[in-house]
C-alpha cells in the first residue's frame, strides 16, 4: 500500500487542529495521544501548493485499482506510551471502514521524522512537544495510582 512513485501523498492538514487524548490500557498505563488529521493529494509534478514547498510527503501510497477515485480520512495518531513517541497511520474510507498502514520500524522512524518536520514547520511544535501538551492537558487525577 505504501509506494515509491508519487502517485498519491499525504501530508499535514492544517485546516484541522491536533487533537488531544489520553489513553488508558489494560495494564493502567495511561498515555498522551495526539491525533493529526492528513490531507491525501494526488501528486503528478512538485509539492501539491506552496507552503508545502521543500518538504517531503509524509507517505506515498498507491491506492488499490478499484479505489483510486475514493476519498479517504488520513490521521495520523501520536503517543508516548512507554516512554517514546509511537505512531499510527491510519485512514478511513468514504464508507466509514477502517485501515491501518502496517509500517515497518524503519518506516515509522521515516513518517515520524517527516511528520516532525511537517508539524515544526506547519504548526510551530515539534510531535514531542505536541505529546507534552496533551499530557499537560490531563486531569492530574487521572494520573495519581496509575503506571506511566
Amino acid at each position: 500500500m505504501i509506494g515509491e512513485i508519487f502517485e498519491r501523498a499525504v501530508w499535514l492538514d492544517t485546516n484541522i487542529p491536533p487533537c488531544y487524548g489520553r489513553i488508558r490500557d489494560r495494564d493502567r498505563c495511561c498515555y498522551s495521544v495526539v491525533t493529526l488529521s492528513l490531507v491525501d493529494r494526488e501528486v503528478m509534478l512538485g509539492e501539491p501548493n506552496a507552503k508545502f514547498k521543500g518538504l517531503e510527503p509524509i507517505i506515498n501510497w498507491i491506492p488499490y485499482g478499484s479505489n483510486v477515485g475514493r476519498y479517504f480520512h488520513f490521521h495520523a495518531e501520536l503517543n508516548d506510551k512507554h516512554g517514546h513517541v509511537g505512531i499510527r497511520i491510519w485512514h478511513l474510507e468514504e464508507y466509514g471502514e477502517e485501515e491501518s498502514f502496517e509500517l515497518s520500524f524503519d518506516e515509522k522512524i521515516d513518517v515520524l521524522r517527516k511528520l516532525d518536520i511537517q508539524c515544526k514547520r506547519l504548526i510551530g511544535k515539534t510531535c514531542i512537544q505536541l505529546l507534552k501538551e496533551a499530557r499537560e492537558r490531563m486531569d492530574p487525577k487521572e494520573l495519581e495510582n496509575i503506571a506511566i
